[in-house]
């Protein structure tokens, strides 16, 4: 059975621009509700206050390409796009994005690197692309300098980029600053217009993105400007049923080198919505922030959301009354932490994305006139969607659980050197992500509800236990922080569930860890059934492994119980 987007679903921007980069397509806001008011104000450096304006950043964008063209000796109409990747380990800043466009202008192709990935998968991540050029901020010049060394990239091919979020003495220029890349530019002749036939779009790589995909090492994702361009189209389509064109300030945190902050950017700038965006999470600096731009609209993580709901007292020390809507992605937002934050901010709406990198960015989004606790929202316009069981069967009804298949113009095309497809023969993309459609008791129409991952199912006695069930329940606890479920082999079940969990502060002072773990165990067994008991399995640390985006790295702590370890291996 083939799910589909709901009847109330307006259709998204049609025909879908497939001869312009994504960069044009956002500057020029085609097909869009942006207003010249609106377009005046569309970019505010959280730390600087500065407010940067569509026109000022696409004459940025055109200097910063001319400079670039004339430094490396590229054109925008000759050469190969994966012979012009540019690699950049920056924090948050305008630039990320100009510098995205300006690459794009040439006809070159966008390597977003994590500041947090380890060092040997940011080399293979260099040396599979080719990566040709590195540009770098300067509190992370050290460790793209040694990155660039590794990769035996030349110094006229490394660049330095400028973030407020860059402490004072914090570091030096990687090498020549992209500001005198942009004021040798202006003082250059025009470029000739790149010359794109129709569909070249779907074609030519933006971004090669980071991603485990199902599981495992990191891969390149090879995100097109369709794919990006297609997912603004389908937001904006979801989005225009109850917002009707009305601009909305929201704050960005989380970092552009992941792909949901990086097409979030993209689409809140074609729609005209001012972003005020921050060099790196700061739980204080953000809410500071909230006031001081009159933001409407918060977008963040699970884990960020937890820290928020948990910390009350933190929203009442800032003016927080202009925020309307939260937006969750990059993992699935439970019933449980959504109540929580409607018992501390009731008229906050709470809309939830569901997406991978693979479907640049979202495939299922949330609507104010429908809004489900624990739900994904609605499958977006132009994606269909299947429901696979264990035994490899089609689901063809509701409340039935199965991995998810997607298939889209959002969805990306391959893997950079990769031998495992993202689609298979019928074009189908397989994500590992349990689901299952259930209706909404307000309007009947169709939601889905993410269950877990399907590697993290944990078996126990032949039934199929879903850990982020159980750390739902957790997080209710109120000396619990943070925690994550894995299974580990277990003698009579098959595998049972063991938790790892952070103690908040109210934690019981003096109270020794033996007794905060049987009150835990006694709160899971008085709630759930047999099959989800911890047991003496329950593992305090002081941090639980995350990546970039927030999702919980549960291989590591497979590692860790396999070697009975409570935290990384002393180097």
């Amino acid at each position: 059975m083939v799910f589909t987007a709901p009847p109330w679903l307006p259709e998204p921007l049609n025909p879908i621009p497939e001869a312009v980069p994504v960069g044009q397509f956002v500057l020029d806001g085609t097909g869009g509700p942006r207003t010249p008011a609106t377009a005046d104000r569309i970019l505010v450096d959280a730390v600087t206050g500065q407010t940067l304006s569509v026109a000022a950043l696409s004459e940025r964008v055109d200097n910063l390409a001319k400079g670039l063209a004339q430094e490396l000796g590229w054109s925008p109409n000759q050469g190969q796009p994966m012979d012009k990747v540019v690699g950049i380990l920056s924090l948050n800043c305008p630039d990320y994005l100009v510098l995205s466009w300006a690459v794009h202008r040439l006809n070159g192709v966008v390597l977003p690197l994590h500041a947090g990935t380890d060092s040997k998968e940011l080399e293979s991540h260099l040396t599979a692309s080719s990566c040709k050029v590195l540009f770098a901020s300067r509190s992370l010049s050290s460790a793209a300098r040694q990155l660039a060394e590794s990769c035996s990239l030349p110094q006229n091919r490394l660049f330095g980029l400028s973030s407020s979020g860059d402490a004072n003495g914090a570091g030096d220029d990687l090498g020549k600053p992209l500001e005198d890349l942009v004021s040798a530019g202006s003082g250059l002749g025009p470029l000739e217009g790149l010359q794109w036939e129709d569909g070249r779009a779907r074609r030519q790589v933006a971004f090669l993105a980071s991603t485990s995909g199902s599981g495992g090492k990191q891969k390149l994702a090879q995100v097109t400007h369709h794919n990006i361009i297609s997912n603004i189209a389908q937001i904006w389509a979801h989005e225009s049923y109850t917002r009707k064109g009305q601009p909305k300030t929201g704050v960005m945190v989380l970092p552009m080198s992941h792909s949901y902050a990086l097409v979030v950017s993209h689409m809140t700038m074609w729609a005209g919505d001012p972003t005020v965006l921050h060099p790196k999470f700061d739980i204080m600096a953000m809410l500071k922030s909230v006031g001081q731009f009159k933001v409407q609209r918060l977008y963040l993580i699970p884990a960020i959301i937890s820290a928020l709901a948990k910390h009350a007292a933190l929203l009442k020390m800032f003016d927080c009354s202009s925020v309307e809507t939260l937006v969750s992605g990059g993992g699935a937002l439970d019933k449980d932490l959504a109540n929580l934050v409607w018992s501390v901010k009731p008229d906050w709406e709470i809309l939830v994305a569901y997406g991978l990198t693979e479907t640049a960015i979202i495939a299922s989004f949330g609507s104010p006139h429908d809004i489900v606790a624990g739900s994904s929202g609605s499958i977006m316009p132009l994606v269909q969607l299947r429901l696979v069981d264990w035994d490899g069967a089609e689901v063809e009804c509701h409340d039935k659980p199965g991995e998810i298949l997607i298939k889209g113009p959002n969805v990306v095309p391959a893997y950079l050197a990769s031998d495992q497809p993202v689609q298979d023969a019928d074009g189908w993309l397989h994500t590992g992500d349990v689901g299952l459609i259930r209706l909404s008791e307000k309007t009947g129409h169709e939601h889905l509800f993410i269950v877990d991952r399907l590697k993290d199912i944990i078996k126990v006695k032949g039934k199929q236990v879903s850990p982020a069930d159980i750390e739902a329940q957790l997080l209710t606890h109120p000396a619990v922080q943070e925690a994550a479920v894995i299974g580990v082999a277990h003698e009579d079940a098959g595998e049972r569930a063991q938790a790892y969990i952070c103690l908040g502060k109210s934690a019981a002072a003096g109270e020794c860890e033996d007794d905060v773990r049987r009150g835990i165990r006694e709160f899971i067994e008085q709630r759930m059934a047999q099959e989800y008991w911890l047991g003496n399995r329950i593992v305090f640390v002081d941090k639980i492994p995350r990546t970039l985006s927030g999702k919980v790295l549960k291989e590591t702590l497979k590692e860790w119980a396999r070697e009975g370890r409570t935290g990384p291996a002393a180097h």
